[in-house]
């Protein structure tokens, strides 16, 4: 007969970052640093996340048809690339831990629609979630 197990809770939120692909760092957008090669925004956004610690994971989400804040609605076509399209950053953690996180990185956060939403997250393991600080090895991406 197999042991019983019991599942266990902690509060964690989850925030929703909508930018577009195209978007860089806004200190790369002007002047002729414009013309460097750069990461996508809502990359540096994931590696800011990677090097916080207590960001549980941080994923970004392409999506196929919509709008974000005032600009037009978008489509895309599966082989077609539209680089206006909205994109959503998704980051999960503690609400402070995400909070922190946005007042830290608000130079690249502006302007952008941001959401918070609770959470609950259900795991078998009694000390929960085991989040470890990004070594310098984890920070580095094949792109850079």
């Amino acid at each position: 007969m197999p042991q019983k197990r019991s599942m266990h809770q902690k509060e964690i939120g989850q925030l929703r970052i909508f930018l577009t692909s195209r978007e860089k760092h806004p200190d790369r957008a002007g002047g002729w640093q414009r013309f460097l090669p750069s990461k996508a925004l809502y990359m540096e956004i994931i590696h800011a996340a990677k090097a916080t610690e207590g960001i549980v994971t941080a994923t970004a989400h392409a999506t196929h048809y919509g709008y974000c804040g005032a600009h037009a609605v978008q489509g895309g076509h599966a082989e077609d690339l539209n680089p206006h399209l909205p994109l959503c950053v998704e980051l999960v953690g503690d609400r402070e831990v995400l909070q922190n996180f946005c007042v830290a990185h608000e130079r690249l956060l502006s302007g952008k629609v941001i959401l918070y939403k609770h959470l609950e997250h259900w795991s078998f393991d009694p000390h929960g979630l085991k989040v470890k600080p990004a070594g310098k090895r984890d920070l580095l991406s094949r792109e850079d």
